[in-house]
């Protein structure tokens, strides 16, 4: 890991070195509704850290909507956000979001999707990560 000297400028005593990973930015945004949908793909010889996810209530229908990472066979290795939301005020709003302390590991051919459960609630998936050369 490479590492990058900073200095917070609202901050005059604070200089030192802060680490930085080298690698592309990826942010990607989808909906589904009453649908599973592929957000991503791990490319081969890739990862991708997983910095955050979030899922947004785009209409105002009460239903269950999740982010979840699948294997390249199909089975679900881990739900990251998500379940039943409520509409509160016949409002669209976001009811969820990921965000660890330390980004999520994901491996060539894993997928990051977004599902949105019958009833006809349409929901916006997102993600943000960096994408960099398999370990």
């Amino acid at each position: 890991m490479a590492s990058t000297v900073f200095s917070e400028h609202n901050q005059i005593k604070w200089v030192g070195v802060r680490p930085a990973i080298d690698g592309e930015q990826i942010q990607i945004s989808n909906s589904a509704t009453n649908a599973i949908v592929t957000l991503y793909t791990v490319p081969a010889s890739k990862a991708l850290l997983l910095i955050e996810a979030h899922v947004m209530a785009v209409n105002a229908v009460t239903g269950n909507a999740y982010i979840f990472i699948e294997d390249s066979l199909g089975a679900t290795i881990r739900y990251l956000c998500g379940g039943a939301q409520a509409t509160p005020n016949n409002t669209p709003y976001l009811f969820d979001h990921f965000n660890p302390s330390i980004p999520t590991e994901m491996l060539a051919g894993e997928k990051i999707r977004v599902r949105s459960g019958a009833g006809g609630l349409t929901v916006q998936g997102s993600f943000t990560g960096i994408l960099i050369d398999a370990p």
